[in-house]
């Protein structure tokens, strides 16, 4: 398929060369010019194509690595991401779709009853190791009370965390169906082994309309709500590089395979920055109980002894980890923000007051776009398989620009 830009409306003209270029790109893959997991075109050949020079089709690129919607794949080229070709994007910290055909971002009318399932822990200490943190269960579940309440229709929770322990998905739907409810929305809140298949086993033969929110794509023709974990890594190494940092240091208590995914997004920015895969240090612990704080101060501490973190910029696996860190800068004599650059991820309560540059999930977006989804399947509209949202970074003083004297 030979690409044209499109040269009108004149919203079109006014956007820069390389976010048109970036939407054709992105068109492109939706309509199914390339495969999915396959190779894209060379940056050459695609510069040649749209007759821009390298830099602007890098820029182009770039967006869309971020975005999700292509993967690098260090030493062999660009890839169309598996899910891209049949996903639908938005935009979280403008709570709008980045436009695809079949989202809903007008306004919207609910009838009925939304069924809500979700594990609420009532003032959690500590965050989820293996998923979703309860701090943001709580956040999605009033989204989507507030947006489909909101709408003119009612909403009915049911939390399988009880006094006597975790009541299983099939219960908790089956209660639900059997209250009268019309529409379902299922958080699912972890990766322990089962608990997904579980929640996908429980919804087989409902009839009502059904999406599931969860923190990575699922199998299946299920119609769910996601951000995937290689973005949240991609953005917050992104922004380190942007602020100066060009060694980069990934901290975390834990092993899981959201921490392998966040990898691969800081792998990705590095190599999209121009810098070597040697530029990244990782450190993962073997913790296998829920505290986070204290194991990620003894593993800063020791970093810091070893003089490996001054000039860095360091990515911590949450914000728990991350405030860890900060007690372990704070007894070593450093601050983060001045002496070394600190991300988090998850934008917990207390990381605003301590300054702490971190990534938002986009739960409360998420929630907002399930519930429009179902209110609109309940007028008898189609809903996408899929619905990729994109994290926000919000910056903060840990991550301050690093002075060139401090660059290691």
């Amino acid at each position: 398929m030979k690409n044209t830009l499109p040269t009108s409306p004149d919203r079109k003209k006014s956007q820069p060369v390389f976010m048109r270029i970036q939407d054709d790109l992105r068109a492109r893959v939706r309509a199914g010019e390339w495969k999915a997991d396959g190779m894209l075109p060379s940056r050459r050949s695609l510069a040649s194509e749209y007759k821009v020079d390298l830099g602007t089709l890098q820029r182009a690129i770039a967006a869309l690595l971020e975005d999700g919607t292509l993967r690098a794949d260090e030493g062999r080229g660009t890839y169309i991401a598996e899910s891209s070709a049949h996903s639908v994007q938005f935009q979280t910290s403008a709570s709008s779709p980045v436009g695809q055909p079949g989202v809903h971002s007008r306004r919207i009318s609910a009838t009925g009853t939304m069924g809500i399932v979700a594990e609420i822990i009532p003032n959690p200490q500590y965050d989820n190791p293996d998923g979703i943190s309860p701090f943001w269960i709580g956040e999605a579940v009033l989204g989507l009370e507030r947006t489909f309440q909101g709408a003119g229709g009612a909403t009915r929770l049911f939390n399988r965390l009880t006094p006597n322990g975790p009541v299983s998905d099939f219960h908790a739907i089956a209660s639900l169906l059997e209250a009268g409810i019309n529409a379902l929305a299922v958080i699912l809140p972890d990766e322990a082994p089962g608990a997904i298949a579980q929640a996908l086993a429980a919804a087989r033969d409902i009839t009502v309309p059904l999406v599931f929110i969860s923190d990575k794509p699922i199998k299946g023709a299920y119609t769910h709500v996601f951000y995937d974990q290689q973005t949240n890594g991609y953005q917050a190494a992104q922004h380190l590089i942007r602020c100066g940092y060009r060694r980069l240091l990934f901290l975390f208590p834990f092993q899981s395979s959201w921490v392998t995914e966040r990898i691969e997004g800081i792998t990705d920015a590095l190599e999209i920055a121009g810098l070597s895969g040697d530029a990244l240090a990782v450190h993962v612990g073997d913790r296998q109980d829920l505290e986070m704080v204290e194991p990620a101060r003894e593993m800063a501490k020791r970093l810091f002894e070893a003089g490996a973190i001054d000039g860095c910029g360091v990515i911590a696996g949450n914000d728990f980890a991350a405030h860890g860190i900060m007690l372990a800068a704070a007894e070593a004599g450093r601050v983060p923000g001045r002496d070394f650059g600190l991300v988090g991820f998850d934008d917990l309560p207390a990381s605003r007051e301590l300054g702490l540059t971190t990534v938002r999930p986009p739960f409360a977006g998420m929630a907002e776009q399930v519930a429009m989804l179902l209110a609109h399947a309940l007028q008898g509209e189609e809903m996408p398989v899929q619905v990729r949202m994109r994290p926000h970074l919000v910056a903060r003083a840990s991550s301050f620009a690093m002075p060139a004297a401090r660059r290691r």
